[in-house]
């Protein structure tokens, strides 16, 4: 399982840095590290289309993967605020249990409240007809405050709180906390 989703994405991030239009986000905190990677894949005035493959690996002994197609749109009256929807399938693998899992959510993005501040966030519920093997519900929250160290590099301070509703042992926690993270635009 480990290696298919090491191949997958690093075939997604060869593919990304030579059709451009590409984002990598990697961020840690003592317990675990993420890793997302963001193409571009359809663009205009209007908003843009995206594919985004993410990683997880916490000292749990866990590893969720996620991918994810989203749209994101720009409003004529409000340039700096953008909303988006989405839908995103994940796969966790731990030590005694394991989730496949859809859903939907939704993305938002208030770009520059202050120079070179922006705040981006994103939720996504699974429910449970859409939630198999040990699980019957999952969510994934995420809220980050970034700063622009430069147009194409960006770090950012992230709240992350990734939860299932397993049918043995009821809700567990799979990633929660505060991360430290950069972004890299290629």
């Amino acid at each position: 399982m480990t290696k298919r989703v090491l191949i997958i994405f690093g075939v997604l991030l060869l593919c990304s840095v030579n059709a451009g239009a590409g984002t990598l986000d990697l961020s840690f905190n003592e317990y675990s590290v993420k890793a997302d990677l963001t193409q571009v894949i359809d663009e205009d005035d209007n908003g843009f289309a995206s594919i985004r493959l993410g990683g997880l690996y916490n000292d749990k002994e866990t590893y969720l993967g996620s991918l994810a197609l989203n749209v994101m749109g720009k409003f004529p009256t409000l340039p700096r605020i953008k909303l988006g929807v989405g839908i995103k399938g994940f796969v966790l693998s731990s030590e005694n249990e394991d989730i496949l899992a859809g859903g939907f959510g939704g993305l938002f993005r208030f770009e520059e409240i202050v120079p070179k501040l922006s705040v981006d966030g994103r939720f996504f519920y699974c429910p449970d007809i859409l939630t198999s093997l040990d699980a019957n519900r999952m969510m994934e929250t995420e809220v980050k405050i970034e700063y622009a160290l430069i147009p194409r590099a960006v770090v950012y301070v992230a709240y992350t709180n990734i939860r299932a509703n397993m049918d043995s042992t009821g809700d567990r926690e799979i990633d929660e906390g505060i991360r430290l993270g950069l972004h890299l635009a290629f």
